[in-house]
């Protein structure tokens, strides 16, 4: 079960299934300082754009084909993103 909240400034999202030999459902993100396109075109998180790394995506599917702009959440883990002085924490909790 993938599940996502956020009240504008926080977002917690899971990747949680009971079950020992089952996977659960898909969760990526991708962190950086915005999501832009190339000058060849193509979507990217880019890492320090603008100075500071406050942008967070989070999918059930990676949105471009560039492997190394997206992270898969751990099964049965909660992603955890809070905005703090212009920083964006992120934390990666285990529910086992």
């Amino acid at each position: 079960m993938n599940l996502a909240l956020t009240d504008g400034h926080t977002i917690v999202a899971t990747r949680f299934r009971n079950h020992p030999m089952e996977d659960p459902p898909n969760l990526y993100f991708s962190f950086g300082s915005e999501f832009a396109q190339d000058p060849d075109g193509l979507y990217r998180m880019h890492g320090e754009a603008r100075g500071k790394r406050d942008t967070v995506l989070i999918t059930t599917e990676p949105l471009t084909m560039v492997e190394e702009d997206w992270t898969l959440v751990p099964k049965n883990h909660i992603i955890v993103g809070m905005c703090s002085y212009a920083v964006l924490w992120l934390l990666l909790l285990c529910l086992d």
